[in-house]
């Protein structure tokens, strides 16, 4: 977030497990409001969503209300579903990375 109105203003937490992605804590906002924030990601089948809660947390501290903000969170592209497989209920599909 170097060059941003996040540097060395966004105070959070990262966690994680499989297909889950979390950012919680807090921002000054641009017009001086501190902010707490938490984002969850959930059932994600990308190889990371760490950018895109940068960009929450760019958006956050660039944030002015009543007025524009200085960042916009550009919206993730959504992979194909996997087909779930005949017969099976239910499935789980984590893509390979190399």
């Amino acid at each position: 977030m170097a060059g941003t109105p996040a540097a060395g203003n966004v105070h959070a937490k990262t966690g994680s497990l499989t297909g889950v992605s979390g950012l919680s804590g807090y921002v000054t906002s641009a017009d001086g409001r501190l902010l707490a924030f938490s984002i969850l990601l959930n059932n994600y089948l990308t190889a990371s969503v760490k950018s895109l809660e940068d960009q929450i947390a760019v958006a956050l501290a660039g944030f002015r209300e009543g007025g524009a903000s200085t960042a916009r969170v550009a919206a993730p592209a959504v992979p194909e579903t996997p087909r779930t497989p005949e017969g099976v209920e239910c499935s789980w599909v984590k893509p390979i990375t190399c």
